[in-house]
């Protein structure tokens, strides 16, 4: 049970998000969520949701792919997401047994040789699908999705990103079981620009700023609906 999520912000940079919150159904810990595959001529970043253990062999099984492939002279930048897949389909048909061990997981790439923006992906089983403005996976995507449906915009500005975010992560550790223990979040762009790391303490200093839903709407209510004239004669 958790929460991984990813929006692309503004100026096409890639907000990577997870809660910290692992369950095993006995007890509850704080577990870093978000893997980070540096020792190649581009960053990548994968967060995983589903059983700890298969997560971790899973991007274990990627990181090696893509050095591997590196040494032998393959364009991994070109390749990453054959390379990906390959290593996933490995993955799944040693570790994938019921659909209790299923896994998701949310991969940022930055192509050094595209001038374009990040690659953001979400896994069904060992593909790789692409996805331009956001994607969440884990227990909480249902209410992840329905408050970024109607509040994100793909022209957000970067710090209402951080925001919506943090409210995002704070809303669904409040209504679902297993997603919590804090947030961690990582800002990811193409090119030499630098990335950003934001810890739990970051994203609850973000997270005691932000008024409730309730708050918000109520408040806003009160200064900008306007009611038709039948409902004033009630």
């Amino acid at each position: 049970m958790t929460l991984i999520a990813a929006f692309r912000a503004d100026k096409g940079g890639i907000l990577l998000c997870a809660d910290r919150e692992e369950n095993d159904g006995f007890s509850k810990r704080e577990v870093c969520k978000i893997s980070r595959v540096s020792n190649l001529k581009f960053q990548m970043f994968i967060a995983g949701a589903g059983p700890t253990a298969i997560i971790k062999k899973a991007q274990d099984a990627c990181e090696q792919a893509l050095f591997e492939a590196a040494e032998s002279g393959i364009d991994v930048e070109t390749s990453h997401q054959d390379i990906l897949e390959g290593a996933l389909e490995a993955t799944y048909t040693r570790y994938v047994k019921t659909d209790r061990d299923e896994i998701r997981l949310l991969i940022v790439a930055t192509i050094e040789k595209e001038p374009r923006v990040p690659f953001l992906y979400r896994t069904e089983s060992a593909m790789l699908v692409r996805e331009e403005f956001y994607a969440a996976e884990g227990s909480g995507k249902f209410i992840s999705d329905f408050l970024a449906d109607r509040l994100y915009q793909p022209s957000i500005g970067r710090a209402q990103l951080f925001l919506l975010a943090a409210l995002i992560f704070r809303e669904t550790g409040k209504a679902i079981s297993g997603v919590g223990r804090g947030a961690e979040m990582v800002l990811i762009y193409n090119g030499n620009r630098s990335m950003g790391f934001y810890g739990p303490d970051c994203v609850a200093d973000l997270q005691v700023g932000i008024p409730s839903i309730a708050d918000s709407v109520y408040t806003h209510w009160k200064e900008k609906v306007k009611l038709p004239d039948w409902w004033r004669e009630n």
